[in-house]
């Protein structure tokens, strides 16, 4: 999918300042568009103690990105956003709310296509090592459509661990 210059990359979580809103909807501008020229995914760490971003990389792949695991690790006291593309029309996905689910120091992961759709979410502290998939994989049991399924699990996902549930 391509870059759509026109379109607003607005992100408003309604736990955070203006400010802080106005650093992710950049960092969403700045993914969707690096992304809408290699279609690769990419990730911008962002401090959600004073909105800087920290880490932007890609790790070369078109499905998923997870350069910045090293600086969760290097990082545990912080509290920080990530926000990514995808390169299809899709929102949240359950890898996505895997990685807020198991890392303490991930308060807010946000999704943007680069179209300029955003779904976005906070955590409500729950943290888990459980393998998502093995923990919501009697959601949507009985349903042949993957995506349907995947869609499911994704709702029970955030039912229980985000406050708010998903912000477009």
């Amino acid at each position: 999918m391509d870059f759509d210059k026109e379109a607003d990359f607005r992100i408003d979580i309604p736990y955070y300042s203006k400010d802080l809103n106005d650093a992710l909807s950049t960092a969403a501008r700045k993914v969707a568009e690096n992304g809408g020229q290699d279609s690769y995914e990419y990730a911008s760490i962002i401090d959600l103690s004073n909105g800087k971003e920290e880490k932007f990389d890609t790790d070369k792949e078109y499905g998923k990105v997870n350069y910045y695991y090293q600086f969760l690790r290097d990082n545990p006291n912080g509290h920080y956003a990530m926000v990514h593309n995808h390169n299809t029309e899709s929102g949240l996905s359950l890898p996505d709310l895997q990685e807020l689910s198991m890392w303490q120091n991930l308060d807010c992961v946000c999704a943007v296509t680069n179209n300029g759709y955003s779904s976005s979410v906070v955590t409500n502290g729950l943290k888990s090592n459980d393998y998502l998939y093995l923990e919501f994989e009697d959601v949507g049991k009985g349903v042949n459509n993957r995506l349907e399924k995947e869609l499911k699990m994704v709702d029970a996902a955030v039912k229980k661990y985000t406050k708010g549930g998903i912000f477009n």
